[in-house]
């Protein structure tokens, strides 16, 4: 469990990193979400394929149909992120994935049998909460009818069915066939979807230059990492505890904005007054929180 809760915070740390490359991406550089999905789909391919290389082993058909849903699941959940992402503060955004423990908690008493405590499902309770309370900016309504806000919980649902696909997967085969055939999959579609607008892409990086395809490029190999390293934490615990403990990475995107709204207080678009931090502090013990009672 140790190993699990220590692959699980550093996934949090990864995919934190991640969130502010891509408001950085949506915001500055790749303002179109369908080109910035050529990029990100080739470089699926290549990972998938050069851990294949290594670790390949045939599915079962019926394996390859989940395989190919979890690829779908991930393009989709990928693409409503984004969207998001474009028009909200990231540090509001990415906390909306922490309805992801409920849906996979929900999704693996069904499908997986993954059963807990009364307490457990409280922590997750807080968890949720305290997202809730990251987005919240003393309107109610306004939460509730923000294009962000539906789009994440969206996204939140897509994600979690992905999860226990994964999960089930690890039963048959290693963390390495799975995350390979997924991975290969899922920028196969993307590629598929996508690949005719790269004359729309050659174009936009003429006109603002590489910096944004490295900047993805760069988001989308530390996103391969955390996901290996999910891919793990998940082969060796519960699927639902795993997704509760990496709500850390809310904690991790909050610090990275307040550190860059100190030094470059213009590159995120970032709001971050007196007021909206102590909120998050509190939202974030919250969080913090339930993650121990977990643990």
């Amino acid at each position: 469990m140790e190993i699990a809760i220590g692959l699980s915070i550093l996934t949090a740390f990864l995919w934190a990193v991640t969130n502010i490359l891509d408001k950085l991406i949506v915001s500055r550089y790749l303002l179109d979400i369908k080109l910035l999905y050529i990029p990100l789909s080739l470089i699926n391919v290549f990972a998938g394929a050069i851990v294949l290389a290594f670790f390949w082993q045939p599915l079962e058909t019926p394996h390859y149909f989940l395989a190919i849903l979890s690829g779908i699941a991930l393009i989709i959940m990928g693409y409503l992120y984004f969207l998001a992402a474009k028009i909200e503060d990231i540090s509001r955004v990415a906390p909306l994935f922490a309805i992801v423990p409920i849906t996979t908690a929900m999704l693996g008493a069904i499908f997986l049998g993954e059963i807990f405590s009364v307490k457990i499902y409280i922590s997750m309770g807080l968890i949720v909460f305290g997202s809730m309370l990251i987005m919240f900016r003393g309107n109610l309504p306004r939460l509730f009818r923000s294009r962000a806000f539906g789009l994440m919980i969206l996204s939140s649902v897509v994600v979690s069915f992905n999860a226990i696909i994964t999960k089930y997967l690890l039963d048959f085969y290693s963390f390495w066939v799975v995350f390979g055939v997924t991975t290969v999959i899922t920028g196969v579609i993307g590629i598929g979807i996508f690949m005719k607008w790269w004359r729309k892409l050659v174009e936009e990086v003429h006109q603002r230059g590489y910096k944004g395809i490295w900047i993805t490029l760069s988001s989308e190999a530390i996103s391969i990492g955390a996901t290996i390293i999910y891919t793990l934490a998940v082969s060796l615990w519960y699927v639902s505890l795993v997704s509760s403990i990496i709500t850390l990475q809310y904690a991790f995107v909050f610090i990275f904005s307040v550190i860059l709204y100190r030094f470059r207080p213009g590159l995120l678009g970032e709001e971050v007054s007196k007021k909206i931090a102590i909120q998050k502090v509190i939202a974030l013990l919250l969080i913090i929180s339930g993650i121990f009672l977990i643990v």
